[in-house]
């Protein structure tokens, strides 16, 4: 674990060796903490750090930090072993790539776009027209104007729509009344 202490190991030991002598050259804290400041030109720590540096010198054998509790950080492993997937399998949608690589898609996502700067994205498909589509097309168009009639004017045409399997035209401004081409079979006939 990495040292989190503002003190360097030297600072801490000479330190804790002169609170330990204490006792037999009759210092007091005051000057301990004065010979601190005189010989490391910073401001030196509280009495109560001065004697936990003592204890754990004297009683573990060295000054250094403790090793933290909790869970270590996994975040380089797991940033790398995003980072490889994209390379073997780009077009690979972040839901299948998560549950390969047992990341939660979260953090998978935040390791593309904070650490890695790659762009998620959808892929779409663009629709290209073929020879075929213009036939069908036609053939669509005819059939609409068979069942409807050809009396059908372009400003009077609203909105197309299917409902309950047949299809249907609206007629007329959006505010006024609509009427359903069968509507208008009904009272034409």
């Amino acid at each position: 674990m990495a040292e989190t202490s503002s003190y360097s190991i030297e600072e801490r030991l000479v330190t804790s060796v002169r609170v330990h002598e204490r006792q037999y050259t009759g210092q007091t804290m005051s000057l301990v903490l004065a010979a601190f400041r005189e010989r490391f030109n910073k401001a030196p720590p509280r009495r109560a750090t001065l004697r936990d540096w003592e204890k754990r010198a004297f009683a573990l054998g060295s000054v250094k930090d403790r090793s933290r509790s909790g869970r270590k950080s996994t975040r380089l492993e797991t940033c790398a072993a995003v980072g490889a997937s994209i390379e073997r399998s780009p077009m690979k949608s972040t839901r299948k790539r998560s549950s390969e690589l047992g990341v939660p898609r979260a953090t998978m996502r935040d390791h593309m776009k904070r650490d890695l700067n790659v762009r998620l994205y959808r892929p779409t498909v663009v629709n290209e027209l073929s020879d075929g589509d213009m036939d069908r097309r036609y053939e669509s168009c005819r059939a609409l104007l068979d069942t409807f009639g050809y009396d059908i004017r372009l400003s009077d045409w609203t909105l197309l729509f299917r409902w309950t399997g047949e299809w249907g035209i609206l007629f007329g401004n959006v505010g006024d009344v609509a009427h359903t081409s069968a509507e208008r079979q009904r009272t034409a006939g």
